[in-house]
C-alpha cells in the first residue's frame, strides 16, 4: 500500500467481538475485508452464516468471508484484534498476508502489541492506536454494539537503544495512518490520527486497569463503580498510580486529571 492510497484488500485478524464489529462496519461500506480466525471449523461456519450486528436501533446481517488457511495474501492492511498473549502467535500464523508494502495495525488493549508487530513488518509500516467503541460477543459471528467511540492511530519510529518509552514519539502520523483512519471514517467508524501512540496507548491501558479489575472483583457493571463512594474513591486512587507510572517514563499524562478521564 502506498502512502496516499487507500487500503483494497483489508483482513481482520481475529474474530472476537471488536473484530467482528470492524469487519461488518467495514464490509458494509463496501471494503474487500476478510475475517483471518486459527479454528478451521468456526471459520468455515462464520463464512456461511455471516455475522449478525445488534444495535440500539435494531439489527443488521452481512456476509463477511472468514478464512482459516492464510493463502489470499498478501493484503494491504491487516488488523490485529487478538488478544494480547495471542499477538505473536497470531502474526505467525498470518505471515503470508504480509508482503512488502502490507501495513499493520494494533487496536487490542494492553501494552506490547506494537513492539511485536515491529517484529512482523518494517517500524515504518505498523501503526498503532485504541477504539472506545464497545461491543459484546454473544455467538458465533453474533455481537451487540454497545457504543460507536473514536479511533485513534498514528505511527511512531521506534526508540533506539538505550532510549526512554517516549521517544518512539520523534515518530509521525504518516500518510499510512491517514489512509487508514480515512477508510475507517469512510465506513462508520470515526477515527483520527495521532504523533504521540505511546500516551494514547498508556491512556488506554490506564483506564482499563482502573476499571477491569473492580468490576471483576466486585460483579458490578462499569457505570455501577461510581455509584459507591469506596469504589470510586479506589478507581480513581488506580488511576493515578497508573499515571504516575507512566508520567516517570516520560509520557504525556497527569495524575491529577486521570481520575476524571477514567470516570467520563
Amino acid at each position: 500500500m502506498s502512502a496516499s492510497a487507500s487500503p483494497e484488500r483489508v483482513t481482520i485478524l481475529g474474530p472476537g467481538a471488536m473484530g467482528l464489529l470492524h469487519a461488518a462496519y467495514l464490509r458494509r461500506a463496501g471494503t474487500d475485508v476478510t475475517l483471518l480466525d486459527y479454528r478451521p471449523e468456526r471459520a468455515e461456519r462464520l463464512n456461511a452464516g455471516g455475522l449478525r450486528v445488534e444495535r440500539s436501533d435494531g439489527e443488521w446481517r452481512i456476509a463477511v468471508p472468514c478464512r482459516a488457511v492464510p493463502d489470499f495474501g498478501p493484503v494491504d492492511l491487516l488488523v490485529v484484534f487478538v488478544k494480547a498473549y495471542a499477538t505473536r502467535a497470531a502474526l505467525a500464523h498470518a505471515r503470508p498476508l504480509i508482503g512488502r508494502q502490507t501495513v499493520l495495525l494494533t487496536l487490542q488493549n494492553g501494552l506490547g502489541n506494537l513492539e511485536i508487530l515491529r517484529e512482523f513488518q518494517a517500524p515504518e509500516l505498523v501503526l498503532a492506536g485504541t477504539t472506545s467503541s464497545g461491543a459484546t460477543l454473544l455467538g458465533e459471528g453474533h455481537i451487540r454494539q454497545a457504543g460507536l467511540g473514536q479511533i485513534i492511530l498514528g505511527s511512531a519510529v521506534p526508540p533506539s537503544p538505550g532510549d526512554s518509552p517516549s521517544s518512539c514519539r520523534r515518530g509521525t502520523a504518516g500518510g499510512e495512518a491517514a489512509a487508514v483512519a480515512a477508510l475507517f471514517t469512510a465506513a462508520g467508524l470515526p477515527a483520527t490520527i495521532t504523533d504521540d501512540v505511546p500516551t494514547v496507548l498508556w491512556r488506554k491501558a490506564v483506564i482499563n486497569a482502573a476499571i477491569n479489575p473492580l468490576t471483576a472483583l466486585t460483579g458490578r457493571r462499569n457505570g455501577e463503580l461510581l455509584a459507591d463512594a469506596a469504589l470510586r474513591e479506589l478507581l480513581g486512587q488506580v488511576a493515578a498510580e497508573g499515571a504516575t507510572v507512566a508520567q516517570a517514563l516520560g509520557l504525556d499524562l497527569d495524575p491529577a486529571a486521570m481520575p476524571a478521564q477514567v470516570e467520563d
